[in-house]
């Protein structure tokens, strides 16, 4: 298990407090469009695109109608570090006000993965999965300038989020409950596709996003753990070679060139820790992993699914220079995967088995959206907690609580039209 966040004392803030948008009194007229702001300083600008261009300064005005970026980045105001939001959708941006952090939260306190472990060791309460809900629920009820933006997104055809979230603060963006006073309510994450991204420092991508996504075609490439053994072989159908039993074996494989490639999953243990030096990854930390070339990467930009626990959590390196955050996720982005799946926390066998080989079966059948693949395994879990109508009895249980958090621990980065055809072996062999 991995250690647990320190806990929040007495006056340590809540969501309202570190990400409350809006501070302005309602007036009869509606306010004008605030100007544009300024993007951070470390972006590059660029030309105004006229299409999806990988430039994020110019990326508010090129995404199409039914996508909006959300950025969050940590700063300082006069009263020490600070949060900050900036919202570009339909050409225009607008920012929240910045908010004080208090200097002793504990970091993690808002963290998905902070929460289901506090879920999970919670014997005082009968009903501890079903008051994580209710309390998350209600944790982003008093953010009114976060939900109109939402509820500007929603009036989208098929609306689509892409959140660039550079902090450390692991915050469950795609958990936002939106209960408008009109439309639907919901869970932003199974309302809609959530995609994240994090500024990659390979010298090309820092501050920018993919110009496209990639359709990747072809088998899978893969470690299995062999305590985590499938116990049917759900993945021997796509198996482009035989999986690798070690992650240092596939990584060494990586440095090769493979043939065309649909998917590389890592099915393996993951560890958290704070620290870069005892984060690990089958049993290699993140600097190690950071050595390994992965040339078959770059080459072909197949998505990555990190089927592990923890894989997408985050660390602020106090050794590094500037203090930068730190993932996995951040370093297969770097040595080329086209795209990321990765999970924010702790995840059962069963789970990460079962989402593993459904999202290979319906790529199986057709070409599929990674963030829309997402979304589904989000809603379906979600749709079990829905509150029953009328006088129903209430048949939800524990349980479908429980598997409700696990599903949202599991987060795309990548390019909003990324998709994936897994081809069989007989089918790879026919062409």
């Amino acid at each position: 298990m991995n250690p647990s966040p320190p806990a929040a004392g007495p006056g340590v803030p809540s969501l309202r407090s570190l990400l409350e948008a809006d501070a302005a009194v309602p007036g009869q007229q509606q306010a004008p469009r605030p100007a544009a702001v300024p993007l951070p300083e470390d972006l590059v600008p660029a030309p105004p695109p006229t299409t999806f261009e990988p430039r994020w300064s110019g990326l508010g005005a090129s995404l199409p109608p039914d996508v909006a970026l959300l950025c969050v980045t940590s700063t300082t105001s006069s009263h020490g570090p600070a949060l900050s939001l900036t919202w570009h959708h339909a050409g225009a941006s607008e920012s929240a006000p910045q908010e004080p952090l208090v200097p002793e939260l504990p970091v993690r306190s808002l963290s998905l993965a902070s929460l289901v472990e506090e879920a999970a060791s919670a014997p005082q309460s009968k009903t501890p999965w079903q008051d994580a809900y209710y309390e998350m629920m209600n944790s982003w009820s008093a953010q009114d300038r976060l939900h109109s933006w939402i509820g500007e997104l929603t009036a989208a055809e098929l609306p689509r989020l892409v959140v660039w979230d550079n902090t450390a603060h692991e915050i469950p963006w795609e958990l936002v409950y939106h209960d408008p006073p009109r439309g639907q309510a919901g869970w932003l994450g199974a309302l809609m596709p959530v995609i994240r991204w994090t500024s990659v420092h390979d010298g090309e991508l820092v501050g920018r996003l993919p110009s496209h996504g990639n359709a990747s075609e072809g088998g899978l490439l893969m470690v299995e753990d062999d305590s985590l053994r499938a116990k049917a072989q759900i993945f021997q159908p796509y198996l482009s070679e035989p999986a690798f039993e070690t992650l240092d074996t596939l990584l060494h494989r990586l440095a090769e060139p493979t043939g065309p490639l649909g998917l590389l999953l890592i099915r393996c243990h993951g560890r958290y820790a704070p620290e870069a030096r005892s984060f690990t990854l089958g049993g290699f930390n993140l600097n190690r992993v950071t050595a390994f070339p992965m040339t078959a990467l770059r080459d072909s930009g197949v998505p990555v699914l990190l089927n592990a626990c923890s894989s997408g959590r985050t660390i602020q390196d106090t050794r590094g220079m500037g203090r930068p955050v730190r993932s996995f996720v951040e370093v297969f982005l770097r040595k080329g995967a086209g795209a990321v799946i990765a999970v924010a926390g702790e995840v059962g066998v069963e789970h990460s088995e079962d989402f593993a080989s459904r999202l290979l079966e319906d790529a199986g059948t057709a070409a599929t959206n990674l963030a829309g693949a997402l979304q589904d395994h989000r809603r379906h879990y979600a749709r079990r907690t829905c509150e029953p109508s009328g006088g129903e009895t209430d048949p939800r249980r524990e349980e479908d609580f429980k598997l409700f958090f696990v599903a949202f621990l599991y987060l795309y980065f990548g390019h909003p039209d990324a998709s994936i055809r897994m081809l069989r072996n007989d089918e790879g062999a026919a062409s």
